[in-house]
């Protein structure tokens, strides 16, 4: 125990390194050099609202703010997409005591299970004025927090650990259920801190926005009201909503208007794409044609989004179309790919001199990677370690022990690359592997972004091929969503019309190109597998056929995780007659 700024901090002494339970804690970690002392969210909370008592903290659209954490309570989150059962699955799994939902339509959801879970004992409701006695409306938690007393309070926040569970975050799921991670104060702040220095983020001068937690489903339009409203500074998104912000821009703001605009942009493309290569290779010669376009044309671009104040735009959770990347760039919006996972957030960006757009950046400061058994490529198990890596699995200590070595670090699941100068490059991931028949293993995240990338018509690629003589491919074609359901429709997107009149078969629907299964389209789609194909190392990683499904594929229709992940294991059985086919 020791006191910092008029406040004790908690630590518990132990040497353990994770642990799988609730109350259990942790050794902080090497620093690697930070000086950065431990700190619990509630005293790090006050601290900050002594020195900055007018600034806003937490916003969300409806202005409503959100609580800090308090109580000596853990978060845990849930994801408004979440069904009933998954809901049931994250209470029971956290042993939860509050719920807290914003409406009657996520109410229900815990109404519908509540008699499964022993530890409920109150849900709280934002929203509307609920009828069961179970549940809370905001003003009625307000006037129970009257009535507890200062010193109560203090007294629970000066009982927290650093080292103790603080957040407990639910996994995709991509390859099981599930899991629960377990993250404490200081793995939290300590991951803060770490941004804040690699970004020289200003304390007080910034607006951060995540939408990387968020379901892809979002419309575009709502998506771009956000940005507006936000002005960002800093902007985290997965692929799917980079991949909108470039559909928008392209179709409301840029396809439009006389034929000198389109002439300048075309120009300040060049300019933008000039100005970042120079930037790559550490040169300078095009600075005063790019702060003209910049004038012109870049900023008038990126108010019509909401990013005139964005100095950061970072990809996440999911490998980004390079041909995206190239085209936001070419307009003066430079996207990052950064690396990160449930277990410790941020791990790796690019940013200010380090900015490169062929891999993943480098490790934030005061951390560690390393790659684990590398083959003859350099290719192995990512390994991390940190005061930001996380604790352990709630519940579950076969699964922690699984992922921690004896020296502690953290061995993610995750294939990739680290070169000379320290840039990471993640390839592919352990569990999605494809043996063929002979034995030899393909990585298919690789191969289908190279796909995707070279048939713009395609919305997801997914390799098959497990035990088989010869890799395959599922195609899904890029459609509109029901905003509603967020179910996939028939109706092609603008940009996949576009494709199918470009190679000389105009059609609005992927029903028609099934049915009439053109030549036009089905050539150009094997004349850019075998471009892809020509590029292949070994004659194993060749596709040998694919199958275009009906549908693409989404959330409501199971085929995504909720971050918009693929799910193969789900893809493989739910087309396995289509893939069998392909084999025949």
């Amino acid at each position: 125990m020791y006191s910092t700024c008029r406040e004790t901090v908690r630590i518990v002494e132990t040497e353990e390194l994770y642990t799988s339970e609730a109350n259990g804690a942790v050794r902080i970690r090497d620093s690697y050099g930070a000086d950065f002392m431990p700190v619990t969210i509630p005293v790090a909370w006050k601290q900050i609202v002594e020195k900055y008592p007018d600034n806003p903290a937490l916003r969300f659209k409806l202005g409503e703010e959100w609580e800090t954490i308090t109580y000596k309570g853990i978060s845990v989150c849930i994801h408004p997409s979440s069904s009933p059962e998954a809901c049931l699955h994250i209470i029971n799994s956290s042993r939860a005591n509050i719920v807290i939902v914003e409406d009657d339509v996520q109410l229900q959801k815990i109404l519908k299970v509540k008699d499964q879970v022993p530890t409920l004992k109150f849900i709280i409701q934002y929203a509307s004025n609920p009828t069961d006695p179970l549940v809370l409306n905001w003003s009625e938690l307000l006037d129970m927090s009257v009535k507890i007393r200062d010193d109560i309070l203090e007294k629970r926040i000066n009982d927290l650990s650093v080292n103790q569970c603080c957040s407990i975050i639910f996994t995709s799921g991509t390859t099981g259920s599930p899991k629960a991670v377990m993250r404490s104060h200081d793995n939290i702040l300590f991951n803060a801190k770490q941004l804040m220095t690699y970004l020289q983020l200003e304390v007080g001068n910034e607006s951060v926005l995540s939408h990387s937690h968020m379901s892809d489903v979002i419309s575009q339009s709502s998506l771009i009201d956000n940005l507006k409203a936000a002005k960002p500074t800093c902007l985290l998104m997965s692929p799917g909503k980079v991949e909108k912000v470039n559909e928008y821009i392209e179709t409301n703001v840029l396809r439009n208007g006389h034929r000198f605009k389109h002439e300048l942009v075309n120009r300040a493309r060049k300019a933008a794409l000039s100005h970042y290569e120079d930037i790559f290779e550490r040169r300078f010669e095009s600075e005063f044609i790019y702060k003209i376009y910049k004038i012109m044309v870049y900023n008038w671009i990126k108010r019509s989004v909401g990013l005139d104040k964005c100095k950061y735009f970072m990809s996440g959770g999911a490998p980004l179309l390079k041909s995206v990347q190239q085209n936001l760039m070419s307009l003066d919006l430079h996207v990052v790919e950064a690396y990160g996972l449930t277990e410790c957030g941020g791990q790796a960006l690019s940013a200010g001199n380090d900015i490169r757009v062929d891999c993943h950046g480098k490790a934030l400061p005061f951390t560690r990677i390393k790659i684990d058994k590398p083959n003859e490529n350099g290719e192995g198990e990512i390994c991390l370690n940190g005061r930001h890596i996380f604790m352990g699995y709630l519940n579950d200590p076969e699964k922690t022990r699984e992922i921690f070595d004896k020296d502690g670090w953290f061995h993610t699941g995750d294939i990739g690359t680290l070169d000379s100068q320290s840039y990471i490059k993640i390839t592919g991931r352990i569990k999605e592997v494809i043996i063929i028949d002979n034995g030899d293993s393909i990585f298919p995240a690789s191969i289908e972004l190279k796909i995707r990338a070279r048939i713009p018509v395609i919305s997801h690629a997914v390799l098959v091929g497990e035990s088989k003589k010869f890799l395959t491919l599922l195609i899904t074609l890029k459609s509109e969503i029901d905003a509603a359901t967020g179910m996939p429709m028939d109706e092609l997107k603008p940009a996949a019309k576009e494709w199918c009149q470009s190679v000389g078969y105009p059609c609005d629907t992927v029903s028609k190109i099934l049915r009439e299964k053109p030549t036009l389209i089905y050539n150009a789609i094997k004349q850019g597998i075998d471009e892809v194909n020509s590029q292949a190392f070994f004659s194993d990683e060749k596709i040998q056929k694919f199958t275009i499904l009906p549908k693409d594929f989404s959330l409501a229709t199971g085929e995504m995780t909720r971050s918009m992940k693929l799910m193969r294991g789900v893809v493989n059985k739910k087309y396995e007659d289509e893939i069998n086919k392909m084999y025949l």
